[in-house]
């Protein structure tokens, strides 16, 4: 935790990466961690994004009482960064929301098919989109999976090879 307050910012996104893997301390540092305007932009913003993405993979299988509180919280979390101008935090929003398991989460990534313009948070989104399992997201790894860029195609192939059922098999 002394880690954040260090003067040096590598020394502060190491912290918080390492965080990620504290369970409910990691969560209850973090949550205290960098005012409002910091959390919009930066990488220190992007460091503590992408710990709390860590946290929520590191709990998939069971989802303890003090995470349940923070997934709303999270959901906004997300719902800012994903408006934000910065695409680096955008792209670690992205990891945010394939970990996220409200369907909200989901909503809030296929919003944002179409809109993202800079190639590596578009490589991010697509890598989320390819890792959730609702059904709505599967239109969007087609058009990835049949469009012109052969990165996007290859994780848009790799999310639609997970998901059972014939009905994708029927679309390609």
């Amino acid at each position: 935790v002394i880690g954040l307050a260090d003067p040096s910012r590598d020394v502060a996104v190491e912290a918080a990466r390492g965080l990620g893997s504290r369970g409910e301390f990691g969560y209850l540092a973090l949550s205290t961690w960098l005012s409002a305007e910091e959390r919009a932009a930066g990488p220190l913003a992007v460091s503590r994004l992408q710990a709390l993405a860590v946290l929520l993979k590191k709990n998939r299988s069971e989802t303890p009482s003090w995470l349940v509180a923070a997934l709303p919280r999270m959901l906004e979390e997300l719902r800012l960064a994903l408006q934000s101008g910065d695409s680096q935090l955008r792209g670690a929003a992205y990891a945010l929301g394939s970990s996220h398991p409200s369907p909200d989460a989901a909503q809030l990534l296929l919003a944002r098919v179409g809109h993202e313009q800079h190639k590596g948070a578009l490589i991010e989104l697509a890598l989320a989109v390819a890792s959730r399992p609702e059904e709505q997201l599967e239109g969007s790894l087609l058009d990835w999976l049949t469009g012109p860029d052969p990165v996007l195609g290859a994780i848009a192939a790799e999310g639609l090879g997970t998901r059972p059922g014939t009905h994708v098999t029927e679309q390609l």
